[in-house]
């Protein structure tokens, strides 16, 4: 799994994350870890926009978003998903990606 934030000319840390991701290890890798002091830092009025993944759905972060900040939610057709693709093409299309520690490699360059 591989999150990031973008907000104008701003960007979070790109989180690499192996393994399966569910929404404990979201909340605790992600939003706590990253998305929380960017929103803090950049904020009011800042909203976090994620898709329907399951992870990003679940109980715990929806509990967890509600208390600290504003979340909308859409669906695969969401413009961020083609700056993901552009982004895995330049990856693929640069690099030799033969695990997740080349692809996170890649990925930080691109």
């Amino acid at each position: 799994m591989v999150w990031g934030g973008i907000m104008g000319n701003r960007k979070t840390d790109l989180v690499v994350a192996q393994g399966n991701i569910n929404a404990q290890r979201y909340v605790a890798d992600v939003i706590n870890a990253h998305a929380l002091s960017f929103i803090h830092q950049h904020g009011p009025g800042v909203t976090l926009m994620q898709d329907n993944a399951r992870p990003h759905v679940a109980r715990v972060p929806l509990n967890s978003c509600s208390k600290t900040m504003s979340t909308s939610y859409h669906g695969p057709r969401f413009p961020i998903e083609h700056i993901w693709d552009q982004l895995g093409r330049k990856a693929r299309a640069n690099h030799q990606i033969d695990n997740v520690r080349d692809l996170t490699r890649a990925l930080h360059h691109e």
